[in-house]
């Protein structure tokens, strides 16, 4: 294992829009930092229009074929395991990498003595338009902090040690928020955490993303997941954050075009 090489994982499948995906696999082949790896792992068959485009892919790109599909954090579970470099990436099918990303976010890391990273993200609707910023704590004392209140790190621009990913992986029986749980058992299992005050990543947004996020099963994950955040806390303002705990695990219960408009408030940049 390279400890300059660096594996970015991303999960596809049939659903996703195959324009979109191609851009996003561009903005990797593009980044300035040249030593990497691109898995992109297949969730389910894809048609041949899909698999002649991946097969015509430089060869520093991998693709990994599920034969069924059984969602993203099997997936994305696959292409870690498969993963070769030092540090793993986590790039979405259908969202941009800056350029500079790979490299900023490999430096910051070192330079900072963490284990894992995310930056801030810049929200693109279907067209590829800015239409606000998501900001997230930047230090490790913060991000755990929120922890027991809301997702701390953003997801698609995650960046971390191969090891941290690989002795924890994502959670394959939750619903939603996994990457959320995989953050707070890191900080439980002691990794450093912290988050780059730019914009790394543009992530896509719109009605159909946010609507994913409503009913039971989805309820249910993220009121485990904060369930689990209150061992961050020490024991006197645990009951105080089980109750935030529920009220938002209830939020996924609401009629979904008043969750969106909720969803939507909530994610203002602050």
């Amino acid at each position: 294992m390279s400890n300059k090489l660096i594996s970015v994982v991303m999960a596809t499948y049939q659903g996703d829009r195959l324009d979109h995906l191609k851009i996003a696999i561009q903005s990797i082949l593009s980044q300035k930092y040249v030593e990497f790896e691109l898995l992109i792992v297949c969730d389910g068959p894809v048609d041949s229009i899909r698999k002649e485009y991946l097969e015509s892919l430089p060869d520093n790109t991998i693709t990994i074929n599920l034969l069924k599909n059984a969602g993203p954090s099997t997936a994305r579970n696959a292409g870690i395991d498969a993963a070769r470099g030092f540090y793993i990436a986590i790039m979405d099918s259908d969202d941009i990498s800056m350029p500079c990303r790979l490299r900023q976010q490999l430096n910051f890391l070192i330079d900072n003595d963490l284990d894992l990273v995310s930056s801030d993200l810049s929200i693109i609707n279907s067209n590829g338009d800015v239409t606000g910023i998501r900001r997230v704590p930047y230090r490790h004392a913060d991000i755990r902090k929120m922890a027991a209140i809301r997702c701390p790190m953003h997801n698609p621009s995650a960046f971390g040690k191969a090891r941290l990913f690989k002795e924890l992986k994502y959670n394959t029986a939750l619903s939603v928020s996994e990457d959320y749980d995989l953050w707070v058992r890191a900080l439980l299992h002691g990794y450093r955490l912290g988050n780059i005050s730019s914009s790394l990543v543009k992530y896509r947004q719109d009605k159909n993303s946010i609507l994913k996020r409503v009913g039971f099963n989805y309820s249910k994950s993220d009121f485990l997941v904060k369930y689990l955040s209150l061992k961050l806390l020490p024991f006197y303002q645990r009951p105080f954050y089980l109750c935030i705990a529920l009220i938002s695990a209830s939020i996924r219960l609401l009629p979904p075009s008043v969750f969106e408009i909720v969803y939507r408030w909530r994610s203002k940049p602050k």
